[in-house]
């Protein structure tokens, strides 16, 4: 079961799109520079890695400081709406580990535990889509597209043939 590595993507997709959507520009405001890295956080786990991205994304498309505001708003709100479901998930994970490495498999708990591992994973999706729904009217059409632009790019680099893996990627199945 390799739930983790899809879940990272899909968080980092989530994440460019979510970034977009989250800010309006206002009419009279100058976009800023992409922010300076700070130590705090960056490259340190899911923290340094969504500024990475929100980095990326607003040197892309030009975020006005309101905007970038705005979708660090978006994504805290969604970070912190989330955490029950992640910490789920984190548990779900641990149980799953140990039933694989049993050498008789209780069939049964590995398919009540991959069904609560698909519920709440359908719950972060959900607030995830919400916040790029948000995100989306904080940029302006010309962002948008930019970002669309950006979405695009990254995914080519991490997509194979038929949106499988990338040639060459290991197999995830059994």
């Amino acid at each position: 079961m390799h739930t983790v590595p899809i879940l990272r993507t899909l968080s980092l997709a989530a994440g460019l799109v979510g970034a977009v959507a989250l800010g309006t520009p206002d009419a009279h405001a100058k976009p800023t520079a992409p922010a300076a890295a700070s130590s705090r956080g960056h490259g340190k786990g899911k923290k340094g890695h969504a500024k990475k991205r929100l980095d990326k994304l607003c040197a892309v498309v030009s975020c006005t400081a309101k905007q970038r505001k705005e979708l660090e708003k978006i994504h805290a709100d969604t970070r912190a709406r989330t955490k029950p479901e992640r910490e789920r998930m984190k548990d779900l994970h641990k149980q799953m580990r140990a039933e694989w490495q049993k050498d008789k498999l209780d069939r049964a708990k590995i398919r009540r535990l991959h069904e609560e591992m698909q519920k709440q994973h359908a719950k972060i999706a959900r607030a995830r889509l919400d916040a790029r729904m948000r995100g989306h009217d904080v940029l302006t059409p010309e962002q948008r597209k930019k970002a669309a632009e950006l979405r695009k790019k990254h995914r080519g680099h991490h997509r194979g043939p038929h949106g499988g893996p990338p040639p060459g990627a290991p197999h995830h199945g059994i």
